[in-house]
């Protein structure tokens, strides 16, 4: 499931529920970056038709990172690996998966303990200016757009 959460700048950030309940986020950051954020010890999480929505988006997504990907680099055996672009070297990185599967995709976040973050916070940066990678990081871009402008996505209150 999909919400838009309000955040202090007056703007939204993404909450992707998966079909177990647990959450990460698209932050689009005070530097004008993109993350995606597992705030939790859980960093797998399983996206299937269940919620056709969110199945949906992460077809189209991977789809657009297939014919991005020219080199053939960073999808291998159904898998997008990512490399944070945050600042610092790239062996202390937090690093991403999006597997798709027959029927599903698995987000993983990888922590790398080198990497400076609060515990049980793992963040990957999508970098819009100096990336490697500029046509994946607008695949990313446009996903995130596209969701905080969707009329039918509900925002997100808190009880």
């Amino acid at each position: 499931m999909i919400h838009k959460v309000k955040n202090y700048k007056k703007g939204y950030d993404i909450r992707i529920t998966d079909k177990n309940g647990n959450s990460f986020y698209m932050i689009f950051g005070g530097n004008l970056d993109l993350y995606w954020v597992s705030e939790s010890e859980i960093n797998n999480f399983v996206i299937n038709k269940q919620d056709l929505l969110t199945y949906d988006i992460f077809c189209q997504l991977f789809r657009k990172l297939e014919k991005e990907d020219k080199t053939g680099t960073l999808i291998k055996n159904n898998t997008f690996n990512w490399v944070s672009e945050a600042s610092g070297e790239m062996h202390t990185q937090n690093t991403m998966q999006i597997i798709k599967k027959q029927d599903e995709f698995e987000v993983v976040f990888n922590h790398n303990p080198e990497c400076f973050a609060p515990k049980n916070y793992t963040s990957v940066c999508f970098c819009n200016s100096g990336s490697n990678h500029p046509k994946i990081v607008e695949s990313f871009m446009k996903v995130y757009i596209t969701l905080v402008n969707y009329d039918r996505i509900e925002e997100y209150k808190e009880n």
